[in-house]
C-alpha cells in the first residue's frame, strides 16, 4: 500500500493496472526446476497484490493482466498488453521477464502511464526490513548526493577484494540517479530502486577487472 502511496503517488480516481507473466508449456517442460518455482510464486504475487490493491483501495480502478511469458528480457509482450498499459495511470509490473526497455512500456509512458518495471521480484521485498521498506525519501535525497558527486568528478577509480583495480575518466559525464519516486506523469523506473550511476568517457578505461564466482 506504501509503494502505491509514495513510489507512485497513486491518486483517488486513478486506473492501476498489475502486471504479470507465467510460464510457457516449453518452460514448464524445460526450466530448471527451482526457477521454474520462483517464477510461479511471482506469478502468484502479483495476483495477491492485486487482490490487496482492490479490496484496500475502493477509491481506484485495479485491473489485473497475466500474459505468456516471452522466454527474455526487454521482450515485447504482445499489443493486447500494450494497450492496457497505455489505458491505465499506474502500471506495476511484478515479472520474470523484464518489460523495462520495450516499446510497450514506452509507448505507455509516452501516453501518461507512470510504470514501475519489477523483473524478479520476490515477495521477501515487501516485508518489514525488506528493500520497498526503505524510506524513499532519504534514498532519493542519497541517491541525488551521489550523483551529484559523480558529475563533479573528473575521474573514477574501482577497487574490489577480489583484485579488481580500474580507472576511467568521467570528463563531461553527467550523474543521474534512480530513487524509485515515479510521480510524475510518464515516469518510469525499476522498484526496488536506489542508485546513481554515469557512464565512463569512451577510451579512457584502463586496469584489471576480475569477475568473481557468484
Amino acid at each position: 500500500m506504501r509503494m502505491l502511496k509514495v513510489n507512485m503517488g497513486v491518486k483517488p480516481g486513478e486506473r492501476v493496472l498489475v502486471l504479470s507473466d507465467f510460464p510457457t508449456a516449453s518452460e514448464w517442460a524445460n526450466m530448471p526446476i527451482e526457477r521454474l518455482s520462483e517464477f510461479v510464486e511471482r506469478s502468484l504475487l502479483a495476483r495477491d497484490v492485486y487482490d490487496i490493491l482492490s479490496s484496500k483501495f475502493q477509491d481506484l480502478a485495479v485491473g489485473f493482466c497475466a500474459y505468456a511469458s516471452v522466454g527474455r528480457n526487454a521482450g515485447d509482450p504482445g499489443p493486447e498488453v500494450a494497450e492496457r498499459m497505455k489505458s491505465a495511470d499506474v502500471a506495476i509490473a511484478i515479472t520474470t521477464f523484464s518489460l523495462t526497455h520495450t516499446e510497450a512500456r514506452e509507448n505507455a509512458c509516452k501516453a501518461g502511464t507512470r510504470v514501475a518495471s519489477m523483473p524478479l521480484f520476490l515477495a521477501d521485498m515487501l516485508y518489514d526490513g525488506g528493500s520497498m521498506d526503505a524510506d524513499y525519501t532519504k534514498v532519493k535525497s542519497e541517491s541525488d548526493s551521489l550523483a551529484k558527486n559523480i558529475t563533479g568528478a573528473k575521474e573514477i577509480i574501482v577497487k574490489t577484494k577480489g583484485g579488481t583495480n580500474v580507472r576511467f575518466s568521467l570528463v563531461d559525464r553527467k550523474g543521474m540517479s534512480e530513487a524509485g519516486l515515479y510521480t510524475d506523469k510518464g515516469a518510469w523506473g525499476n522498484l526496488p530502486a536506489g542508485e546513481a550511476y554515469s557512464t565512463p568517457l569512451e577510451g579512457t578505461g584502463n586496469g584489471r577487472l576480475v569477475v568473481e564466482k557468484g
